[in-house]
Formats: C-alpha cells, sequence, structure tokens
C-alpha cells in the first residue's frame, strides 16, 4: 500500500473525528431549560408556598426543580431557577415557604458546583486550533 495514501487517509480520520467530537459539544450542550425567578409573583417560592414542588437540588448558583409527582428517575428537572449568590439561605426560604402554605417542605438537596475541567477546556479552546491547523497542513501539501 502507499505510505503516502495511509499518511493522508489518516490525517483525514482525525479531522473527521475532531469535527465530529466539536459538533456533539455543540449540539449537546444546546438545549436550555425553562427558567422561573426565585420570589414574586409566579415564582419558584410560590410553588413552594402552594405545595407543588417535591424536590430541590441547588449545584452552585443554580437550583433544579422537580415538581410534584417526582419519581427517582425523573433526571430532567422540570425548570431551573438562577439564585443572586450562593450565600442565599435557599433551605431557610424554602422552609418559611412552606411554612406560610403550610404545607411539607420539599426534599432539598445541595451538591457541589459543577467543576469546569481542563478537558473541556482543551476540547472547545485548543481542538478547533488543531483541526483547523490540520486543515491548512493538508491542503498546503
Amino acid at each position: 500500500m502507499n505510505p503516502r495514501f495511509m499518511r493522508n487517509g489518516l490525517l483525514m480520520l482525525v479531522l473527521v473525528m475532531g469535527v465530529s467530537a466539536l459538533l456533539y459539544t455543540w449540539l449537546g450542550s444546546s438545549t436550555t431549560p425553562v427558567t422561573r425567578p426565585y420570589s414574586g409573583p409566579d415564582s419558584f417560592l410560590m410553588d413552594v408556598e402552594k405545595g407543588e414542588i417535591a424536590k430541590v437540588v441547588q449545584q452552585g448558583e443554580t437550583l433544579s426543580v422537580f415538581k410534584v409527582p417526582f419519581t427517582p428517575t425523573d433526571t430532567e428537572p422540570d425548570y431551573t431557577v438562577t439564585i443572586a449568590n450562593v450565600l442565599t439561605q435557599v433551605q431557610q426560604d424554602i422552609a418559611e415557604a412552606a411554612g406560610r402554605g403550610a404545607v411539607a417542605a420539599p426534599t432539598f438537596d445541595p451538591k457541589p458546583a459543577p467543576d469546569n475541567s481542563w478537558i473541556g477546556l482543551v476540547l472547545t479552546g485548543l481542538l478547533p486550533l488543531i483541526i483547523i491547523g490540520g486543515f491548512i497542513y493538508f491542503m498546503m501539501r
């Protein structure tokens, strides 16, 4: 077999895989969940007061809210809420809102904020440069 053909074929395979990885990253993160305000009319705390919330998961400044009826197999929240800062006393506000509505407080599950790993930064920052450089190198030959 021709070694030049193998080298060019391998380069094209790497380029196609890189473009596929970029498309997967961009298209996979394009879903935007429904958002609601934290307080005020038609807000998260009003839903807690009405007893419509089953579970709340806090990750950093984002609350993922699961409405009633909730099953443990539910993975996608019904909506999300962005709070002003991490110092907001979410659990205390939930308990007060549930007390005003005379309903049971929903389950509150705080989790650590998602980590922006170096792999994600490399994929979104360095990989496009490598792909473009590889394409230019391939075209110049």
